[in-house]
């Protein structure tokens, strides 16, 4: 027996591991990790799959959050059964030396973010494709950050095919929906 059920957890996981994997390549393969200028870039030791990307609070940076607001228009019938869309939000806090050096730890972080998740669109195999929605800088934890603190969230929606097979689960069946009701 098979039995398909995807949840927003599997997902935003799904996310996650593509990025923990992918993010260490692209920071080497851009020289990101040896900079002459600035501090390296080296991976979040923190990774949280969090209510909101605002709710990550961490005295270790760089930080990075997961989350998903739900899914997203219309879920679909097709021949592999539902197809819905999740809106996933990747969030990568960081601090820089200055404001202009931590605008441009965020921008690269936002771009190596879109770059893992666009190079890696099934997500390890849980979906069926990928896009961009979006991508915004200057997101924080807390509303009087530091101007060395800074934030930025790649969004994408995530198409997943057949959603939930339960084609093969033994379960009972509703026989009738007929209720009766007294009233005294």
């Amino acid at each position: 027996m098979t039995f398909r059920l995807v949840t927003a957890d599997d997902v935003c996981t799904g996310a996650e591991t593509v990025l923990v994997a992918a993010l260490p390549v692209l920071i080497e393969a851009l020289g990101l990790d040896e900079p002459a200028d600035t501090k390296p870039f080296v991976m979040p030791t923190t990774w949280s799959q969090v209510p909101t990307l605002e709710a990550l609070q961490s005295a270790r940076f760089p930080a990075a959050a997961v989350t998903t607001t739900g899914t997203v228009g219309d879920t679909r019938e097709s021949s592999t059964g539902v197809d819905a869309e999740w809106l996933v939000r990747v969030g990568m806090f960081d601090r820089g030396a200055d404001y202009n050096d931590t605008a441009h730890r965020i921008r690269t972080w936002a771009a190596l973010i879109r770059a893992g998740l666009l190079r890696h669109r099934t997500l390890g195999g849980i979906a069926s494709g990928l896009r961009l929605a979006g991508e915004s800088y200057r997101n924080l934890p807390q509303t009087s950050a530091a101007r060395t603190l800074g934030g930025c969230t790649v969004d994408v929606r995530v198409k997943v095919r057949n959603i939930a097979d339960l084609a093969d689960l033994t379960a009972p069946v509703v026989k009738s929906t007929d209720s009766a009701l007294t009233v005294n």
